[in-house]
């Protein structure tokens, strides 16, 4: 906002610093005349004459100009988008973020916020094909302009991805599905736009072949989550001293990777996830006192190793990765240094070659 009668501030500062008009258009080289009608706001200044009273009353022009930055402008906007949003009311939600989009085009945060508004109209009920694709239209011009303006942070390269990743939706919601996948192809850094990609050549393409590649490396990436999530929950609470429910989380997950088998005769590739989860279970039945139930799960354990060793050695080179560390630690015990006496219980049950290479644990079994 800007103080319109800046005359008032220039004869202020005037006499803060003792001139007299006079003073004050010779110091600008302008005539007194010229002075007197802005102190009286009857005229109107050039921007060269404000740097120069700035220069003299060494002050900034903004300060001169009595301006300052309404930061609740942009935070109200949203604020009554919302509540038309609430009221079911749309395009009058769309019609405030436009407005306070032409006060503020470079806005990120604006520009996404207007996006989103359109997102809300796009699928409310009732809305007909043509607001429908105007929406799809208009979001994907946000998207790109948000890519235009993207703050340089840390997140500068997520936050691009979603954006491409919301671009392809809005090619998608136009039809222009060739166009989506290419985008989603170009953008599927480390397989996360796999389940769109699959899911637009079954859906839109009808072409399962084509989706399989994609199908199924996403449903690995998501066996890989469900996994790590729940050894991290297990490891929480073990290290929280309760080893029931990290029992617990550990009989789910080991469930779990056994329903994913498909088939029973061969080996399947989400066996070897097992081996972790099984020591895990027997450091945690350890750790409560029965010592023969986890004697049971690590000879299990030793059988499975066997059994995943014996006819690809690739297999040795993965449950040595999950079960060491780079430097030949037991990752396991890593993990569950809380529990103060695992490291020696399973050392006294005679199962320390665990965690040593694969012919050694062999011979010492005689396996």
């Amino acid at each position: 906002m800007i103080n319109t009668l800046i005359g008032d501030k220039i004869k202020e500062l005037r006499k803060k610093h003792n001139m007299s008009q006079e003073n004050l258009a010779e110091a600008i080289n302008v005539s007194t005349v010229a002075v007197h009608k802005w102190e009286s706001n009857k005229s109107m200044h050039t921007v060269s004459n404000l740097i120069d009273i700035a220069c003299v009353f060494e002050v900034s022009v903004d300060s001169i100009l009595e301006y300052t930055v309404d930061k609740t402008a942009k935070s109200n906007a949203c604020g009554r988008a919302t509540e038309y949003i609430v009221r079911s009311d749309y395009k009058g939600a769309v019609e405030i973020m436009e407005e306070t989009l032409r006060r503020y085009p470079n806005d990120y945060t604006i520009i996404n916020y207007t996006a989103q508004m359109y997102s809300f109209y796009m699928y409310a009920k009732n809305t007909d094909k043509s607001i429908w694709k105007m929406c799809a239209v208009r979001k994907e011009e946000l998207y790109r302009r948000a890519l235009e303006v993207l703050p340089d942070d840390e997140h500068k390269y997520e936050n691009a991805n979603k954006l491409w990743l919301s671009i392809a939706e809005c090619k998608k919601a136009q039809g222009n599905i060739k166009e989506a996948l290419v985008i989603l192809e170009d953008n599927n850094a480390f397989g996360i736009c796999n389940s769109q990609i699959a899911s637009m050549y079954v859906e839109n393409l009808h072409q399962p072949d084509e989706a399989i590649p994609f199908a199924s490396d996403a449903f690995s990436n998501a066996v890989l989550n469900v996994v790590c999530t729940t050894k991290t929950i297990g490891a929480i609470f073990g290290m929280q001293g309760k080893y029931k429910m990290a029992i617990d989380a550990m009989m789910w997950l080991l469930s779990f990777v056994d329903s994913l088998r498909y088939n029973v005769e061969t080996d399947d590739p989400f066996e070897v996830l097992k081996v972790e989860i099984i020591i895990q279970l027997a450091i945690f039945y350890q750790a409560i006192g029965e010592r023969k139930t986890s004697e049971e799960y690590l000879e299990s354990c030793i059988k499975l190793i066997v059994r995943l060793t014996k006819n690809d050695e690739r297999n040795l080179e993965n449950i040595r990765f999950k079960l060491t560390d780079g430097n030949e630690k037991v990752m396991i015990f890593d993990l569950q240094r809380e529990l103060k006496n695992a490291d020696r219980l399973i050392k006294e049950s005679g199962f320390e070659n665990l965690i040593i290479e694969y012919e050694r644990l062999k011979n010492a079994y005689n396996l």
